[in-house]
């Protein structure tokens, strides 16, 4: 009776080992492996991303053991390379320009532009000494923010032609610049006279703002080349979709928006799509959601990004760039000492063909 209970629990436990075995397989063939990652190097400390160019190469910064923030550049052939203390965020150009804020001789901290050969020129401010610039396009025109002589906060538009100038106010806490494609055409959020936090577009080449249709109320917003405005859409019928707006054409459907989201979004020329997706729990007494980051591809639809990454990296894992290879740059956070480190998502060429 014992022997024939041991062989009845055996062959219980080899069927379920079977199905597991074959569940993951079959994930596995359903869900092949699209990208390459790598882990880049640090310059000695917790390392963030901040933007990629189509070549690959990505910016960010490093908190040192000193607590000092130093801005990096990596690319494959020349691996990390210290561009000095930083104040705010970094972008990267095609051919390798670079934008952002460092502290100048007086301890300021002031926008600048840095070409390929590493020269460097600051590019002022509305008034106060201070400056951030924050996007810089192909043609090197960039925008970022300062404050006037008043401490009142701005947005502001630079090309070597005209210098700084001043495009909208940010007079509130969550208004910013946000993009500024090769188009020179300018996204932002600014509080406008109908309403605040109002999305805005502002054509560099003739001046003219124009504010963007009332989409659903979130950070979830990004310009492409092709200047076609990424938002969410909520319809007659209440149904959120993620959509492209272009003031010639009218809304572009994309897939229809779940769960929910406070990150931005990004979007390239091929409309491929990355956010974050925050979709309640079914164990709702925890009080949790599921969260994890989307790659939306017009031919494949939604991809789990997440899964690419080692696994104690995964939960904290964020997306800030994708440029138009489809080259994916994030970070994670890894244990209780708040390890951070800078992963890169290369698609896989041969798998993307099939």
């Amino acid at each position: 009776m014992k022997a024939k209970r041991r062989t009845v629990i055996i062959t219980i436990v080899l069927l379920a080992i079977g199905v597991l075995v074959g569940g993951v397989l079959y994930y596995q063939y359903q869900c092949p492996r699209l990208y390459r990652v790598t882990i880049l190097p640090s310059l000695g400390g917790k390392t963030m991303p901040t933007a990629m160019n189509d070549r690959g190469q990505v910016v960010g910064y490093s908190q040192m053991d000193d607590g000092e923030f130093h801005a990096f550049l990596w690319d494959r052939r020349h691996g990390m390379e210290d561009l000095g203390v930083l104040k705010g965020s970094l972008d990267i150009n095609n051919a390798g320009w670079i934008t952002g804020a460092i502290r100048d001789a007086n301890g300021c901290e002031q926008a600048f532009i840095r070409d390929p050969n590493g020269a460097r020129q600051f590019l002022g401010d509305l008034g106060d000494g201070k400056s951030w610039a924050i996007s810089l396009n192909d043609r090197c025109q960039a925008v970022g923010e300062s404050e006037a002589a008043n401490g009142s906060r701005h947005a502001f538009f630079w090309e070597r032609a005209t210098g700084i100038r001043r495009i909208v106010a940010l007079t509130g806490k969550d208004n910013h610049v946000r993009t500024i494609n090769n188009a020179g055409l300018v996204l932002g959020i600014a509080d406008m006279e109908t309403q605040p936090n109002q999305r805005f577009l502002w054509d560099s080449n003739n001046g003219v703002g124009t504010v963007a249709p009332p989409f659903v109320q979130s950070k979830v917003c990004d310009l492409n080349n092709r200047s076609q405005f990424l938002g969410l859409h909520r319809n007659s019928k209440q149904e959120v979709h993620m959509v492209l707006w272009r003031q010639e054409t009218g809304i572009e459907r994309l897939f229809h928006f779940e769960g929910a989201t406070d990150l931005p979004a990004g979007v390239n020329d091929a409309n491929q799509v990355v956010y974050e997706e925050r979709l309640p729990s079914r164990w709702e007494w925890f009080d949790r959601s599921l969260s994890r980051w989307v790659l939306w591809d017009p031919n494949r639809g939604k991809i789990d990004l997440n899964r690419y990454l080692p696994r104690r990296w995964r939960e904290s894992f964020w997306v800030c760039d994708i440029n138009e290879k489809g080259w994916i740059v994030g970070g994670a956070v890894k244990g209780k000492q708040g390890d951070v480190a800078t992963f890169l998502l290369e698609p896989i060429a041969e798998k993307w063909e099939r």
